[in-house]
């Protein structure tokens, strides 16, 4: 069974000043790289709303982001087990060559896959 891929991600603390300030907090708590500009917001349509686990009602925004370095990536293991660096060809056909064995890329949602899809396009 493959494995479920998705980008980093979480909500906003108490302490958080902004929406901003909170992207950039989790992308450093799940991934270990610094967040060194906000490039623009991403997806289709405004945000993506759902249910967590938990039954809370979530409205999801995603961002484009730059980071000092993508050299030492540290993950969070409770939140993520691994990382792909991916191209929008290989997004596509969900399958990655990592290390001389084919990944497939089987995305946590549907609208997460759009998300990243809608990511590349901006670019």
């Amino acid at each position: 069974m493959p494995h479920l891929w998705e980008v980093p991600g979480g909500a906003c603390d108490e302490g958080d000043e902004t929406i901003l300030h909170g992207v950039a907090c989790e992308v450093r708590e799940e991934s270990g790289l610094k967040v060194s500009a906000l490039r623009q917001r991403v997806g289709p349509g405004g945000c993506h709303v759902f249910f967590s686990r938990k039954g809370l009602k979530v409205c999801k925004y995603t961002f484009e982001v730059e980071v000092e370095s993508t050299e030492k990536v540290r993950l969070d293991l409770s939140e993520h087990q691994n990382y792909i660096w991916v191209t929008e060809e290989e997004c596509r056909s969900c399958k990655v060559e990592d290390g001389g064995s084919a990944v497939e890329i089987k995305f946590t949602a549907p609208a997460q896959e759009a998300t990243i899809l809608e990511g590349f396009r901006l670019r």
